[in-house]
């Protein structure tokens, strides 16, 4: 039986995803760190089941904490903010940070923009994207 040839690469570089994580930093550099993970545990004690689908009369346990409006790092206010948190399953994670996440952040930050407060703002985009 006959297998393929060896494929060459390079030493250098590396696939795109590679090289993508490599810019966007560590988790811990992301602001993923204890904090995070403490808050986290506590967020899914109080919210088993993913909350996109219990709204539409689902019961599927969580698999990921999500932020509400994305994070900017580890300095930005929202990063532990309990009330910009949502338990999800996987796919309702994914759907949501495909489609709505640079989105949701670029209406967040306008909001900061005109003045209006971190709470104001939060609400207003929170309700927005639930």
């Amino acid at each position: 039986m006959a297998t393929a040839p060896k494929t060459h690469r390079p030493l250098t570089g590396g696939t795109p995803r590679q090289e993508h994580d490599k810019r966007r930093g560590s988790a811990q550099e992301r602001g993923y760190d204890s904090r995070w993970h403490k808050l986290r545990a506590l967020y899914v004690l109080e919210h088993l089941l993913c909350e996109d689908c219990e709204a539409n009369g689902l019961t599927v346990v969580v698999d990921e904490v999500d932020h509400i409006i994305p994070i900017d790092g580890k300095y930005d206010p929202l990063r532990l903010d309990a009330a910009n948190l949502r338990s999800r399953c996987k796919a309702c994670h994914t759907k949501k940070t495909h489609n709505w996440d640079v989105r949701i952040r670029r209406m967040y930050d306008d909001l900061i923009g005109t003045g209006i407060d971190h709470d104001e703002a939060r609400d207003a985009v929170t309700r927005w994207a639930k």
